[in-house]
């Protein structure tokens, strides 16, 4: 579950700590400790996720050096799903450009939300980064495919009460839809943001250019 905290989107309190989230489950752990070596990393290396206050994954907002501190948002990919704090890409760049960091990742997120939290954060944190990392999700995603207290959110109009999230997404991308989407984002926010940029793309043919 998602909610808002202090105007920005992140997990809910009751998803603060978590041994297990997205992709990486109790399940899966068990059938790789029977199917994969001895030595397989994760057999003695325990992943757990401790969120803030705002349900990132990083130190609260009044525990970052504002005066000296990068910006990351993404998907699972920022995040870190499956990653030591110490080992996510946020928390090895600011190392070594000697900065503090903000985490915006949320595994799951798409599009609307890395750009509703970028745009809240610019409006509403006095002192800007250094560096925004934007790491683009699948152009295809968007809020509206996240689930919320266990039901899924179907999108607005026509498609609620007659089509289905698949014939939602097969039109979008017959139509351009969400390429378009993604492109108006990414201008958006580059014409917003008025610091260093860095844009990551997960697949090859998003176009964030």
């Amino acid at each position: 579950m998602l909610t808002f905290a202090d105007s920005l989107l992140g997990y809910s309190p009751q998803r603060r700590f978590e041994l297990f989230t997205g992709s990486d489950s109790e399940e899966l752990l068990e059938k790789n400790l029977k199917e994969k070596p001895t030595d397989w990393y994760y057999r003695n290396n325990t992943i757990s996720y401790e969120r803030n206050e705002h349900g990132h994954r990083c130190k609260n907002i009044s525990d970052v050096d504002l005066d000296n501190y990068i910006l990351t948002i993404g998907c699972s990919h920022t995040e870190g799903i499956g990653l030591k704090v110490e080992d996510t890409y946020s928390h090895v760049l600011s190392k070594k450009l000697n900065t503090d960091y903000y985490n915006l990742g949320i595994g799951g997120s798409g599009i609307d939300l890395i750009e509703y939290n970028l745009i809240t954060w610019f409006s509403t944190i006095v002192k800007h980064p250094k560096l925004v990392v934007v790491q683009w999700p699948d152009l295809s995603r968007y809020l509206t495919k996240l689930r919320r207290d266990d039901q899924e959110i179907v999108p607005v109009g026509p498609w609620r009460q007659e089509r289905t999230i698949s014939d939602f997404m097969f039109a979008g991308s017959e139509n351009n839809f969400f390429r378009t989407r993604q492109l108006l984002s990414n201008k958006l926010l580059k014409n917003f943001i008025k610091v260093p940029q860095i844009h990551i793309k997960m697949y090859t043919d998003d176009p964030v250019e």
